[in-house]
């Protein structure tokens, strides 16, 4: 899925996840404050990685593959460590500036 979040920096390898936050749509019995953070890897379009980005002030909005991780904190950061285990920079990671 498509997914645009906020950062502080661009991370030359294209992995980037958001900021902790709440959402009562992630609210269950094993997550009861609606705990989740979100990662950006880098579109793929034969075999060409590049991410999406418009400067703002404070950082960058950047638009890449997103995916959601929802649950208690630690199920959240150890999700998104394997994640980062499994992620392979294939190349160099073009940055586009595009508005978002």
């Amino acid at each position: 899925m498509t997914g645009t979040i906020f950062v502080k920096r661009l991370n030359p390898s294209g992995f980037h996840v958001s900021e902790a936050d709440t959402d009562k749509c992630f609210v269950s019995d094993e997550n009861p404050t609606g705990y989740f953070k979100m990662t950006i890897e880098p579109f793929d379009i034969f075999g060409n990685p590049f991410i999406k980005y418009e400067k703002t002030e404070g950082g960058y909005w950047i638009e890449g593959e997103g995916y959601i991780h929802a649950g208690c904190e630690e199920e959240v950061n150890e999700d998104i460590k394997e994640q980062k285990r499994r992620y392979e920079h294939r190349g160099e990671v073009v940055f586009m500036e595009a508005k978002l």
